[in-house]
């Protein structure tokens, strides 16, 4: 559990966006702003920066008519033409200079909607160019807001404001080269705007990861990444398609750093088979990572899903054919007694930011091999075995120890099942591996609790499942939909609910994630590069 930080920022330099307590025209009525406003009349009052604060810090945030009218006050503040510059700005003092800061006067606990605009918009303005003092009080100001924000009344906050702070602020400290100022603040706020119920996908899950990432600090992620995913409520916390591929992406990331492998396939799977129009480079790169982590996991690859969008299948025959063909001769048996990557390959590996998981599968190559020893044989003498491996110097006396060495590594970590014994020797003695059959363990009762609980939470999620099932059932969109497939494959209802095409629920997924359907709706979507 993340402590509580105290602590109130200290005064800093003006920012660089011109630091002037402008006004923002609204309409008259109690102070409640309207959105649609006119900004030219000259019969409405205008709000300045110091009343707004006054504002903020007079509202009552827990009376409901308050909090609305404040919430309403600011978006028209913010919408409002150079609206962002005026929240960004500072107070004149008794010189005229513009050097009071509002944040000084608000307390996050307190004014949390009002400190939340204000800080947004200046994490909204570019980085370049502001001097270091001033983005240093800005990393302060984000670490104080993240800790001793009001949780309830972020669960009112607009989450494109929520958005851009974490998105920003993880931002701000890698350009500082600072990212682990942000990470435990990021943890802080993913629990309070999930409301402390991680199933929920947030935007702020892939900054937390992210920043583990970035800080390699892998086994923090694994606090966010281990709670599996039930519900993605797109409007309510303002997601987009993006978001899922990048969350998935980087868990997958933190999930092979720990050598958690079922996990991490389990993340690269779901941005491979994400319903998609037109491949993003993200998908690609997961397939990349897939390969990998299912040869080090299983000694070979499992074929793709058959609802992987034809565009993703398209795109990786196009660019990730090297791991194809590296798979396929890894399967094969590749490598023994040789290279088991070429020069050529390892240039692509080390691009691609995997020459890591190479490495790692290179180390499990010789354990894959004796394990499919076992298969064949009872028992070997260790000098046989070297020369089945085809190691190289089989019959010298070190790559003898170096194999008996892995044996007992495999034994001791449950990788293999098997005894070591002596053959007498003129020379030396020589080893001889006895393989036994697996043999089953009992580690207590805290397996039963463990299977206990996941029965559970598949319980939960079987109802889950059939709620929901029920619930787009009887929607008007799924129904039309229904219908229209149906119509479309001449009257057979294998094409509107399975079987024939599967295309209503991939639509359905689709547009919740603003991914348009056809040909035209990918080619303005955002694309993401491979920097892990």
């Amino acid at each position: 559990m993340v402590s509580t930080r105290s602590g109130s920022p200290s005064r800093h330099p003006p920012p660089p966006p011109t630091p002037t307590a402008g006004t923002i025209p609204l309409s008259g009525g109690g102070g409640a702003a309207s959105p649609s406003a006119s900004t030219s009349a000259p019969s409405q009052p205008s709000l300045s920066l110091n009343n707004l604060l006054g504002i903020i810090g007079t509202t009552e945030c827990s009376i409901p008519q308050a909090r609305q009218q404040l919430l309403t006050t600011l978006a028209t503040v913010a919408g409002a033409k150079d609206g962002e510059v005026v929240l960004s700005s500072f107070l004149p003092d008794q010189q005229g200079k513009f050097t009071i800061d509002p944040l000084l006067s608000l307390d996050p606990s307190l004014h949390c909607l009002g400190y939340l605009y204000i800080l947004t918009a200046r994490l909204s303005h570019p980085f370049q160019g502001c001097h270091n003092g001033y983005l240093h009080q800005l990393i302060r100001y984000c670490q104080l807001f993240c800790s001793r924000c009001d949780p309830a009344q972020m669960a009112f906050a607009p989450p494109a404001r929520v958005n851009t702070l974490s998105h920003r602020f993880l931002a701000l400290a890698k350009y500082l080269s600072r990212p682990s100022d942000a990470t435990p603040y990021l943890l802080d706020l993913l629990k309070v705007w999930s409301r402390d119920n991680l199933t929920n996908l947030t935007a702020v899950h892939q900054d937390f990861v992210e920043a583990c990432v970035v800080t390699k600090n892998y086994a923090w992620a694994s606090e966010v990444t281990s709670v599996q995913l039930v519900s993605i409520y797109k409007e309510f916390y303002a997601l987009t398609y993006l978001d899922f591929l990048r969350y998935n992406y980087l868990a997958g990331i933190a999930s092979s750093a720990t050598k958690d492998w079922e996990a991490a396939e389990g993340f690269f799977e779901s941005v491979v088979s994400a319903p998609a129009t037109a491949a993003s480079w993200i998908q690609i790169a997961a397939y990349k990572k897939l390969v990998l982590v299912q040869l080090i996991k299983d000694g070979k690859t499992t074929a793709l899903p058959k609802y992987v969008s034809a565009s993703v299948t398209r795109a990786i025959k196009q660019h990730a054919q090297t791991y194809k063909i590296f798979a396929d001769s890894f399967e094969a048996g590749y490598g023994k007694g040789g290279k088991l990557v070429g020069s050529a390959d390892k240039e692509i590996f080390v691009k691609d930011k995997n020459h890591g998981l190479v490495l790692q599968l290179v180390d499990t190559a010789l354990s894959r091999q004796i394990l499919k020893l076992t298969k064949t044989y009872e028992k070997l003498l260790v000098p046989e075995m070297a020369k089945l491996l085809g190691l190289e110097g089989a019959e010298t006396e070190k790559v003898q120890r170096e194999l008996t060495d892995e044996i007992f590594r495999m034994v001791s970590t449950s990788t293999l099942s098997a005894s070591l014994s002596y053959l007498p020797s003129p020379t030396h003695p020589v080893p001889i591996v006895t393989f036994l059959p697996p043999s089953e363990r009992y580690v207590g009762p805290e397996t039963i609790h463990r299977l206990e609980l996941l029965n559970q939470q598949a319980s939960d999620l079987n109802d889950r499942v059939w709620h929901e099932d029920r619930r787009v059932g009887k929607s008007v969109k799924y129904l039309q939909k229904a219908a229209k497939e149906e119509s479309s494959w001449g009257g057979g209802a294998g094409g509107a609910m399975g079987g024939g095409g599967g295309g209503v629920m991939d639509e359905d997924l689709m547009e919740s994630f603003g991914v348009g359907s056809g040909t035209g709706g990918g080619g303005s979507r955002k694309t993401y590069d491979d920097n892990f």
